[in-house]
């Protein structure tokens, strides 16, 4: 379950409807429209989990990093068979990702331990 809450008036937005349009700053969750395209449809019987998402500062790219150790880089939106990437660098599951301040670079770090560097090319 997701739960929108508005802000400045403490109170919770009971239809998600409403906030189908809202332009949000980041998007670090791997539920939404925007992103279904993430989970690969072989993987539906529960053993693919993905454990990090990230969407660069112009919206253009998300990276999501998975239960198989990788890192994929999408065109944002992540719709179902668009294009992606596939990196491998780290041991274990990604644990987290960022963008840097110019999308230039992307960081991910794992449960293994490691921090991975990445110059991002997006897509085009």
């Amino acid at each position: 379950e997701i739960l929108y809450w508005d802000l400045t008036t403490y109170k919770q937005h009971s239809s998600a409807f409403g906030l189908r349009d809202e332009k949000w700053a980041t998007w670090t969750c791997p539920l939404g429209w925007a992103v279904h395209g993430i989970w690969e449809n072989n993987y539906t019987g529960g053993d693919y989990d993905i454990s990090a998402i990230a969407r660069s500062h112009s919206s253009n790219v998300v990276c999501a990093g998975g239960s198989y150790k990788s890192v994929k880089l999408f065109p944002f939106p992540a719709l179902p068979d668009y294009e992606s990437r596939t990196f491998y660098a780290h041991a274990a599951s990604p644990a987290g990702m960022a963008f840097l301040h110019d999308d230039k670079k992307m960081v991910s770090v794992a449960h293994d331990g490691t921090v991975v560097l990445w110059r991002s090319g997006g897509f085009g």
